[in-house]
C-alpha cells in the first residue's frame, strides 16, 4: 500500500495514542506499544467475554507487525510492512477502547464493530502472499 503523508500521520497519530492510553491506564511514565498492545488486548478480551466467539479476533491480532510497522513509520522508511493491516488492527483497537471508556452496552459492540473485522481479510491475504 502506497501511503501520502496524510495516512501515514494519521497511522503514527494512532500509535502515539494507543501508547498515551497505556501510560494514563497504568500510571507508567514510559511504556512500548508491546506493553500498550497486550494491556489493550486483555482488556478488550475480558470486557467483552459476553461475546467472545466475536472479539476472539483480538487473540489473533499480531503485535509483532503492528510493532514493526512503528518503529519503521517513526524512526526510518526502510521496509514495507502491510501498512493496510496494520491500520485495520490499530482501528479495531481503538474502536474496542473507546466503546469501553464509554461503557457501552456490550450487547450491541459486535453490531457497532463487526465492519473493524475486514482486518482479517488482509491478514489472510498477507499470509497467502507470504
Amino acid at each position: 500500500m502506497k501511503m501520502g503523508f496524510f495516512e501515514v500521520n494519521n497511522l503514527v497519530h494512532l500509535f502515539f495514542g494507543l501508547e498515551r492510553y497505556y501510560k494514563e491506564k497504568r500510571n507508567k511514565p514510559r511504556s512500548s506499544l508491546w506493553r500498550a498492545l497486550k494491556y489493550a488486548i486483555c482488556r478488550i478480551d475480558r470486557y467483552f467475554e459476553n461475546i467472545e466467539e466475536f472479539i476472539s479476533v483480538a487473540d489473533s491480532i499480531d503485535i509483532k507487525p503492528l510493532n514493526a510497522a512503528r518503529n519503521t513509520l517513526v524512526h526510518s522508511n526502510e521496509d514495507e510492512p502491510d501498512y493496510q493491516l496494520v491500520y485495520q488492527q490499530l482501528m479495531f483497537i481503538m474502536r474496542c477502547i473507546l466503546l469501553m471508556e464509554m461503557e457501552y452496552p456490550v450487547a450491541n459492540v459486535q453490531q457497532e464493530t463487526q465492519h473493524w473485522g475486514s482486518w482479517q481479510f488482509f491478514a489472510e491475504r498477507r499470509k497467502a502472499n507470504a
